[in-house]
């Protein structure tokens, strides 16, 4: 099971899922330049979320495209699964949610999908 918190300012050292609308925005994430740059080239390619793993920490950053609506939430619902996904992958338990947008509906179905995407039904499990 993993446990998302949403923050305004990141902590340092815990697996983060950035949802942002600028490109700019991402220097507010404690990264390195390096690193900054590597989201950024894999952000301008477009396939799903980029991912950099920086020595054991996970950052994973979603940008909003411009479209109508519905879309743009189903795309950061993907994005939230994969990032789940990912994160599942590691056997991460924790991560932190970053919104550097004003956009909240967006970053809502991000935490939709990484819910959905971690849902498991163990009721009847054997």
């Amino acid at each position: 099971m993993l446990d998302l918190t949403r923050r305004t300012r990141p902590a340092a050292a815990k697996d983060t899922l950035v949802v942002l609308t600028d490109k700019a925005r991402l220097r507010e994430v404690d990264i390195e330049r390096a690193d900054r740059q590597y989201l950024l080239e894999q952000l301008k390619e477009g396939n799903g979320p980029a991912i950099c793993d920086i020595s054991g920490r996970l950052v994973m950053v979603h940008q909003v495209e411009k479209g109508d609506r519905a879309s743009q939430l189903e795309a950061a619902r993907r994005a939230g699964a994969k990032m789940a996904a990912r994160l599942n992958l590691a056997r991460r338990k924790e991560a932190q949610l970053l919104g550097l947008c004003d956009d909240g509906e967006a970053v809502l179905a991000l935490a939709e999908g990484v819910a959905l995407a971690n849902y498991q039904f163990r009721k009847y499990r054997s």
